[in-house]
């Protein structure tokens, strides 16, 4: 059995990311930025320090989103 930490375990699944030292998302769960902060069910804090790849992670998501729609087989 190999242990490994939440945080390892996190940056292993997709759609996860860390934009505080005390806070993951599921991107798939944000609908949007505002004033520094992701918006949820709830507000959560991106800080300085995870600001940028927070960010282009969250439009990178919508883009990958958008290029995934209207695909499969139906």
């Amino acid at each position: 059995m190999t242990q490994r930490t939440p945080a390892q375990l996190l940056e292993e699944s997709r759609g996860f990311i860390r934009c505080h030292q005390s806070y993951w998302v599921n991107l798939s769960r944000v609908r949007c930025i505002r004033d520094g902060a992701f918006v949820m069910e709830s507000c959560i804090p991106i800080s300085r320090t995870y600001q940028h790849p927070a960010r282009e992670a969250f439009f990178r998501s919508l883009v990958d989103g958008e290029s995934q729609k209207g695909q499969g087989p139906f």
